[in-house]
Order: structure tokens, then sequence, then C-alpha cells
């Protein structure tokens, strides 16, 4: 008996175009090319390009998901990753170029679960602006770092103009200082990671946990020497009648991390009802120090270390069709904060208000952000997100539960392109 078969090969190319937005970064536009049978070699190609108001990413990644006959997986990547200052959007007053590339592995344990590992070589500059605080300004000088610019102050007393009660520097009393740096950082990074994944679907699940971990290691030879792991999980349980519960968290924690490296937290994927990478740590500018005035937009710099948690109830929608399956509206509380449990502070002086009062630097530090339980900031709300043509669309509203005094929040959150 003859058989004909008919073999059709599946396209193995694709493209993506997307456009998203964030409260945080403002338009995002995203490009994207990928071959999985790149010249017939069973190798899987990628380019992918990434512009917005706040960073500019473009990486090309090119892998081999056979590299034995066990299943290790063998690829290879370059990027180049630019931040940009923008007055609406950023929390720091500096900006990063950061280039370099790697080779990684994969291993699948099982169905389940995989690990993997890495080498990176990354070169990154710092450059700052006038009113970078001086966390900053104190780790570039400590690290190779040179200023590029200098500002004013007056050495003395201001004087006061009797007819015009206008206060001003006497002649010849003005002072240089520093008020602009750069520094660079060659890193040779050791990354590896480990991961177990059961969720039933990626998108929406309804049951299942995932969770990850991760860590980062500046090998000797590094300008700056580094190391930092995160662990991330979360959880989902169906409850009946299309209730479904999912816990979640996060936790870091880095030893010598140079500060572009620091743990943010606020706003989605943290804690809503704080605006984005505003909690913890917060400096004054290196011109007001100078100055002695007071700063009352102190730099957020972030920390060492990262705790986040919270909970949310899917809700059924009341409505049929499959439109409904797109539409995922959630109850939510929450938690996080970051802390400085190093206090690696140069010795020196703060002003942080306009009586010119003199506060130790480190003392700052540790008395203000060191770890404590009680500096966690909490919020409840609610929000849904869509998934749309053009990306995952979220929605929040947030009420923070303790908010203190110097907390940026903001109750309705916005963006496209991420899921709760």
């Amino acid at each position: 008996m003859d058989l004909n078969v008919n073999v059709e090969e599946q396209h193995s190319g694709t493209s993506t175009l997307a456009v998203g937005f964030s409260q945080s970064g403002g338009v995002t536009f995203q490009a994207g090319l990928s071959q999985t049978n790149f010249l017939g070699t069973g190798n899987s190609v990628s380019i992918d390009l990434s512009r917005s108001e706040t960073q500019d990413y473009y990486n090309l990644s090119v892998t081999d998901p056979y590299f034995t006959i066990d299943g290790v997986r063998r690829g290879y990547n370059m990027y180049y990753r630019k931040t940009k200052l923008d007055d609406d959007y950023n929390v720091n007053n500096y900006v990063t170029d950061s280039f370099g590339g790697g080779i990684n592995f994969g291993y699948p344990i099982d169905e389940n679960q995989s690990i993997s590992a890495g080498l990176n070589i990354d070169q990154t500059e710092v450059t700052t602006g006038p009113y970078v605080s001086t966390y900053v300004r104190d780790y570039l000088l400590a690290n190779g770092g040179k200023a590029t610019d200098t500002g004013t102050r007056c050495g003395v007393a201001l004087v006061q103009d009797p007819a015009t009660g206008l206060f001003s520097c006497p002649a010849g009393a003005e002072l240089p200082f520093d008020n602009k740096f750069n520094g660079e950082f060659l890193t040779y990074n050791l990354n590896l990671g480990w991961s177990y994944n059961t969720l039933n679907r990626p998108v929406f699940p309804t049951s299942g946990m995932s969770h990850r971990v991760n860590g980062e290691i500046a090998l000797p030879g590094s300008d700056v020497e580094y190391q930092k792991v995160t662990y991330d999980a979360q959880a989902f349980q169906p409850l009946g009648k299309g209730f479904v519960l999912r816990g979640y968290g996060k936790l870091g924690y880095g030893n010598d991390l140079p500060f572009y490296k620091n743990f943010y937290a606020g706003g989605f994927g943290s804690v809503r009802g704080y605006d984005n990478s505003t909690l913890g740590p917060k400096y004054p500018g290196v011109t007001f120090n100078e100055t002695q005035t007071q700063d009352y937009d102190p730099e957020e710099v972030g920390g060492n270390a990262l705790v986040q948690f919270g909970a949310e109830l899917a809700l059924p929608l009341p409505f049929k069709g499959d439109w409904t399956r797109q539409v995922r509206p959630v109850l939510f509380a929450e938690g996080a904060q970051v802390f400085d449990t190093q206090c690696d502070i140069p010795i020196g002086n703060l002003y942080l208000n306009s009586s010119n009062t003199q506060v130790n630097a480190k003392q700052y530090c540790e008395d203000n952000f060191g770890f404590d339980a009680g500096n966690m900031r909490y919020s409840v709300g609610a929000g849904f997100t869509w998934i749309t043509m053009i990306g995952p669309l979220s929605l929040s509203y947030a009420y923070p539960l303790n908010e203190k005094s110097g907390d940026n929040t903001k109750n309705i959150q916005f963006e496209i392109g991420r899921t709760f």
C-alpha cells in the first residue's frame, strides 16, 4: 500500500510591533524580528528594539536550542542600553550608557524546572546632572569617577541690600564646588538562575505556581565587585465560581552594589498607590547641599535590600462572550519597601532643611533607611487588566494605608504593557 503524505512547513520567522505607555516612562515603541531556523541551522536569531522617553534598548541574540543531545541550550547576545533624563518621568538625576555581550547556557531539569548560567561583559558610563544626589556623587568619586563641571556658593553670610531687601554674596566671596560628575565601570559578570513553573497558562493563570531565583556576581578584575540575588514567586488557587486567589512576593539583596544596580519600590509591580520607584532612601542634591539650601525634591537612590508581597482576588465577570477571557478585574492588598542595610556612606554632613542644620550622612542613613519592618508601605485597591490588540492595558485605584511625610502617592495608575 502506498501512502502519500503532504508536509507543510511551519513559518519560522515572526515580527512584532508594539506601543506601550506607563506613567513612569511615557510612550514606548517596540519592534522585533525573530527567526527560529536561521539559514536552516536550527538556531534562533532575534533582534529587539525599544525606545521610550526614558530609555533606548537594542539587543541581538543567537540561540542554539539543542547544543547537546541532553537538551542544553547555548546562547549569545549583544546589547546597548541608554537612559535619558526627563523631568516628567525620571526619579534619578543621572543617565547611564551601557553596552556589552555574553554567553549563556540553559538546562531543563524536567518539564517544570530549569537552571541557567552565563558570563557577561558590561561597560557602563554614568553621567550626572547638576542636581544629582550626594549619595551618587560620593560613590562615583570613591570609585574612580571625576568631576566634569563646577558651580559656586557664597563662602560668607549673604548681605542684604537695604534698598531692595534682596540678599547677595559679597564680591570675591564666591567659592567653587563640583556639581557634575562622570564615571565608567567595566564588569565581568557571572549570572546564575533557577526557575520552577507549573502555571496552567502564561496569561491570566488560574492554578499553579512559579518560582525564580537569579544571582549576579561581578567577578574579580571588574572595576567594582558586587553580588546580587533576587527571588520572586507567585501562586494561583481557584476558589470556584470564577474566583481565583493569587499570592505573590519578591525578595532581593545585594552586597556592595553600585547605585545603578540598586532595587527600587513603588508603583506597578511593587506597591500600587505610591509613585513608581519613589520609596526608600533619598538624598539631597549636591547643589542644594553645598549651598546649604533645602532640597524639596531629594533624589530617590534605591537600596540594596528589597521586600515586597501581596495578594489578589480575581473576580468573575457577570457577562458572557469570548471577550471576557481577555479581561481580569482584581481586588488587591500589597506592601513593599527598599532598605540600605550597609550604609556605606563617606564621612560628611548633609543639610536637610533651610535652617542649615547639619546631619551626619552615615548616621542619617542608619537612622532612616536601615531594615525596619515599621517602614514598610502598604496599600489596598482594585484594578483590571485587559488584553488588547496593542498589548495588556492595566488600570488600578489604590489607597495607601500608611503613607508618611515625603512619600509620593498616586491613587490612579495606568499603563500599557504589563499584566497583574
